[in-house]
C-alpha cells in the first residue's frame, strides 16, 4: 500500500487493471486489512462476473471492441442493493507499453439527473415563451371582443334566447381571459417578494379560500402543525396561490367527498408541508407529465395549475414531490429550507461500493 494506490483510492472512479482475458488483477479502493493488494472478491476472476444479467452481454461486447482497438465510452443503467437504478459511464483503456487494459468506471447518475432537469427546464421555457406570445397577441382583441358584448347588449336590451347567447359569449371570453392570464403568469412569474413569514397563516388562509369549495363537497379537513415551526423566508401571497391551487386539485380529486389531510412539521433546517386526500389518484401513465404545462386529463381547467405551483416552488428553494396510486389518492410533499443561505456547488460523492453490478 502505496502513496500511488493512495491516490487511486481517492477518486471517485472505480479503476479495474485486467489481462487480455479479462481476468482482475488490481480494482482500486479494494485494498486488503492485511496488506494485500486485492481482496479474494476479485482477485483471479472475470470482471463480468460482476455484472448484473442485464449488461453483462453489453459489457462483453464493450470489452471485445476494445482489445480491437476501439476505446469508446458507453453509458449503462445498473440496479443498486437497494433498488435504485444508477447510471454508469464505462471507459476502457490500453495500458501503454504492456498488453494490459484498464477499465474505468464512473458513477454519473448525478450529472445524468441534472442533465434531464437543465433539458427540461429548456423545453418548458421555449413552452413558456411560445405561449405567452400567443397570449399577448390574444389579449387585446379579447378585451375589444368583451367591450363590445357589453356596449351591444346595453343597446339591444335582449331577452329571452338572446339574452342566453350573451350570456354564454361572456362566460366564454372570460375563459379565455382567464386562460391568457394564467399563461403569462406562469411563463414571467413576478419576482417574489420575500419577507419572514409563518408557515402556519399561509396554510390557513389559502384553505379559508378553499372554504366553499370543500363545504360543497362536504369534505373533511383535518390540520396538524408541529410546534415551533421555523419562519420561512418568501412571498406569502405567493405560497398561498401554490397550496391554493394543490387543494383545488385534491378537491377535485374528491368528487364523492372524502377527507384531506395537512400536516406541517420542521426536519432540520427544512419546513416539511404534506397534503393527502383520498381521492380517484393519478395513473401510472400520467406521472411523469403531471408537472408539464397545459398537461390535463379535466375537462375544464388550462393544465396549468400544477406547473405553476412547480416554478412558485421553485423561486423559493423548496421542492415538491406527488406519489399517487389510482382509486387510492394522492399525497403531495412540499418543503422548503428555513433560511436562504447562496453557496458555491458543491462536488457530488458517488457511491460506488462494489463494481458494475454496485
Amino acid at each position: 500500500y502505496n502513496y500511488l494506490q493512495s491516490i487511486l483510492d481517492s477518486l471517485p472512479d472505480r479503476i479495474f487493471d485486467l489481462s487480455t482475458d479479462g481476468i482482475i488483477n488490481f480494482v482500486s479502493r479494494d485494498v486488503k486489512k492485511d496488506g494485500g493488494i486485492i481482496s479474494e472478491k476479485f482477485g483471479g476472476k472475470h470482471f463480468a462476473d460482476f455484472v448484473d444479467e442485464e449488461n453483462r452481454q453489453f459489457v462483453l461486447d464493450i470489452w471485445e471492441y476494445a482489445k480491437r482497438g476501439i476505446f469508446t465510452p458507453y453509458e449503462m443503467t445498473v440496479t443498486a442493493k437497494d433498488g435504485s437504478r444508477r447510471n454508469l459511464l464505462i471507459t476502457p483503456r490500453p495500458v501503454k507499453g504492456t498488453d494490459r487494459y484498464i477499465l474505468v468506471q464512473r458513477d454519473i447518475t448525478e450529472f445524468k439527473a441534472l442533465e434531464k432537469k437543465f433539458y427540461e427546464s429548456q423545453k418548458l421555457a421555449a413552452i413558456g415563451q411560445l405561449s405567452a406570445g400567443i397570449a399577448h397577441e390574444v389579449r387585446n382583441p379579447l378585451s375589444s371582443i368583451k367591450m363590445s358584448l357589453q356596449i351591444l347588449e346595453k343597446r339591444m336590451n335582449p331577452e329571452g334566447n338572446d339574452l342566453k347567447r350573451f350570456k354564454i359569449a361572456r362566460r366564454e371570453v372570460e375563459h379565455l381571459e382567464t386562460l391568457v392570464n394564467d399563461i403569462l403568469i406562469y411563463a414571467k412569474p413576478s419576482d417574489p417578494l420575500k419577507k419572514p413569514s409563518n408557515i402556519k397563516k399561509i396554510i390557513n388562509h389559502a384553505l379559508a379560500m378553499a372554504e366553499k369549495s370543500v363545504s360543497d363537497k362536504h369534505i373533511r379537513v383535518e390540520t396538524t402543525f408541529a410546534k415551533d415551526l421555523s419562519p420561512l423566508d418568501v412571498d406569502p401571497g405567493m405560497l398561498e396561490q401554490a397550496f391554493l391551487n394543490i387543494y383545488h386539485n385534491a378537491i377535485d380529486a374528491m368528487e364523492n367527498g372524502g377527507k384531506l389531510s395537512i400536516l406541517a412539521r420542521q426536519k432540520d433546517d427544512r419546513i416539511c408541508v404534506e397534503i393527502k386526500d383520498d381521492g380517484c389518484g393519478i395513473s401510472k401513465e400520467d406521472m411523469p407529465y403531471i408537472f408539464n404545462p397545459f398537461f390535463t386529463k379535466k375537462s375544464y381547467g388550462t393544465g396549468l395549475g400544477l406547473a405553476q405551483i412547480k416554478k412558485i416552488i421553485d423561486l423559493h428553494q423548496g421542492t415538491i414531490e406527488i406519489s399517487s396510486e389510482e382509486g387510492k389518492g394522492t399525497d403531495v410533499m412540499v418543503t422548503f429550507p428555513t433560511q436562504t443561505i447562496k453557496k458555491g456547488p458543491e462536488p457530488a460523492i458517488l457511491s460506488q461500493d462494489s463494481p458494475m453490478s454496485l
